[in-house]
């Protein structure tokens, strides 16, 4: 009786496996069907969207750090009197913090310097690095002084970060 449901079973796979060999083999090839045809970019398309992206990007990033009530520039940072209504200026975008995503734009720029020459791509990164090395030591005391988080108290140490971009 063992011996009946085991040479079923075979013969059941043989077909099922029959039948999927077949259906792969006759099938018509699978072309998707998009409502607007696809087609490879040509390289002048893709640099005129990289560069789309790139000057949103430049142009939604103050890079600047403001006083939460006045909402006035505060030009430099003061460690013997800290403001603590400073604030990263996200009034054109949300470009000027150090998280993930600015992290990915960042890396993304470097490389398309390096792959297209052009040094504007990098010329963004040196700026959005010499702000924000420029305002974290200054966040970090005044938190160190109030006991208060602030908008660069999730950042990596500086030690840490010089040497993820080989500084």
């Amino acid at each position: 009786m063992a011996h009946r449901h085991s040479s079923s079973i075979a013969a059941g796979l043989a077909i099922l496996i029959s039948v999927a060999w077949l259906s792969i083999t006759f099938a018509a090839p699978a072309i998707p069907d998009y409502p607007i045809a696809y087609a490879v970019p040509e390289v002048e398309q893709v640099e005129a969207a990289v560069a789309r992206v790139h000057d949103y990007i430049v142009t939604h990033s103050s890079l600047k750090i403001i006083d939460r009530n006045t909402r006035r520039e505060i030009a430099s940072p003061d460690f013997e009197k800290f403001n603590t209504n400073a604030i990263i200026d996200s009034s054109l975008g949300p470009f000027n913090r150090w998280d993930y995503p600015i992290g990915v734009i960042l890396t993304s720029f470097d490389h398309l310097a390096g792959v297209t020459g052009k040094p504007e791509y990098r010329d963004y990164n040196m700026r959005f690095f010499n702000y924000t090395f420029t305002w974290m030591p200054c966040f970090r005391a005044m938190q160190e002084k109030t006991g208060r988080r602030n908008d660069y108290s999730r950042m990596a140490p500086p030690v840490t970060i010089r040497v993820f971009i080989g500084m």
